[in-house]
């Protein structure tokens, strides 16, 4: 028995001959990975543009390289990670590899800001767990989520369930109608 395009496929059974199969579902590691990025990402976004409004009163002239290279470097990240969670949902293949290059940039930009600002390892990173300003709330929430982003990306599921999808059997029209009928 052969269906339409326009019904269901009965459960259990294979799916007809001629017709492209019904993909699955996104699995819940995509998800997962997608939501982190975009939570990281927009985090991160957030500190940029706070920042800016915050420098934005003292001049932009009169600050150093080193925090522009740190605030161009969590840009960049946010941007990836807020791409990538957008094609993860959208089960395109590039999104998890977008994830994981914008949540290894936003890892490394938290860890080379005190390296590029000349500061004390042990009294930053003291500092952002303290958890004594919102910026160091948000910092470690960025943190976590691309961490958690990182690890979702590459899990084999992820990249299963954004795998592009086969193309369609020679002589399979959209609409169920061969041509002449």
């Amino acid at each position: 028995m052969t269906y339409s395009p326009g019904y269901p496929q009965a459960p259990g059974y294979p799916p007809a001959p001629g017709y492209p199969p019904q993909r699955t579902a996104p699995s819940g590691l995509a998800v997962f990975a997608a939501v982190s990025a975009l939570v990281s990402g927009a985090v991160l976004l957030y500190l940029v543009v706070d920042a800016a409004v915050l420098f934005g009163d003292y001049g932009f002239g009169n600050l150093p390289t080193e925090l522009y290279v740190i605030l161009g470097w969590q840009l960049l990240a946010g941007l990836l990670l807020e791409l990538g969670g957008v094609l993860t949902i959208a089960r395109k293949s590039a999104g998890p590899t977008l994830v994981i290059i914008g949540a290894l940039g936003a890892l490394s930009a938290v860890v080379m800001e005190p390296v590029l600002l000349h500061l004390d390892f042990g009294r930053f990173f003291a500092s952002l767990f303290n958890f004594g300003h919102l910026r160091s709330i948000l910092v470690v929430i960025a943190l976590v989520e691309a961490a958690s982003a990182l690890l979702f990306a590459m899990m084999p599921a992820t990249r299963e369930s954004t795998r592009a999808t086969p193309p369609a059997p020679a002589g399979y029209v959209p609409g169920g109608h061969q041509p002449g009928w």
